[in-house]
């Protein structure tokens, strides 16, 4: 059985996902991060993961898209300034990006929860809109 996945959940989840790893990164760099900066990146990454919806790429694709898409998002945040500046954002965001899939790939292998998918990198929470809304109030 195919799980359901919802639009809105998806992009809603990835949107705060992506602020606050993004939030995070500028945070490390000690970078004053413009917050409609911040919110327009996570748009772009939220409407990016509606690529679960797309059959499986191969690697080499995969790989391709998530650079260029990890580059627009980091433009979009940051700016540019210079080319050290953006290889240093970059990494930032890199190594942020990481240590979180790292935790959700254990939370996934560990403890197997019910409503959480992986496809295209694209990480699911099936989670109600009553909990998404008290933890937006909550943030």
């Amino acid at each position: 059985m195919k799980p359901t996945i919802y639009v809105d959940i998806l992009v809603a989840v990835n949107f705060f996902i992506n602020y606050f790893l993004l939030l995070a990164c500028a945070k490390f760099l000690s970078v004053p991060a413009k917050r409609w900066r911040l919110a327009v990146a996570s748009g772009l990454g939220a409407f990016f993961s509606l690529s679960i919806f797309l059959p499986e790429f191969p690697a080499w694709a995969a790989v391709m898209i998530k650079l260029l898409m990890s580059a627009a998002i980091i433009l979009c945040a940051f700016g540019f300034h210079s080319w050290k500046q953006f290889l240093r954002n970059t990494a930032a965001f890199y190594l942020i990006n990481f240590g979180f899939a790292g935790l959700m790939l254990a939370l996934w292998y560990f403890l197997a929860p019910q409503g959480l998918m992986i496809r295209n990198s694209i990480v699911y929470f099936d989670i109600s809109p009553v909990l998404l809304i008290i933890l937006t109030v909550i943030c």
